[in-house]
């Protein structure tokens, strides 16, 4: 039985703009302690460190199989410098994530 498994991310869309109209300071990040995902370029803001994770877990299904509701069960690909891919040798799957952080 396959189960899905909800992750909730924040995503920062946009930077802050700091001053009046004739006074507009670009690239100010809000305050505070958080990780936004690294680009294709992989390279983190000024202020930020970069951060990465790894999960790997057996290839019990394939990109072609589907729930019920006829969603893929995986979908294999990149988003920034992130990315989820099978590793058909070790017969796993391997998601790194890749962030760049900011901390007080």
């Amino acid at each position: 039985m396959a189960y899905k498994i909800a992750i909730t991310i924040l995503f920062i869309a946009s930077f802050a703009l700091i001053g009046s109209a004739d006074d507009v300071v670009l690239g100010q990040w809000p305050q505070g302690s958080y990780c936004i995902f690294m680009g294709s370029a992989g390279d983190c803001p000024t202020g930020f460190v970069k951060r990465s994770i790894r999960l790997s877990v057996p290839q019990n299904y394939s990109p072609s199989d589907k729930f019920r509701d006829g969603e893929n069960i995986i979908t294999v690909g990149d988003m920034g410098a992130s990315k989820l891919q099978a590793m058909a040798y070790e017969d796993v799957y391997v998601m790194d994530l890749k962030t760049c952080c900011k901390e007080w």
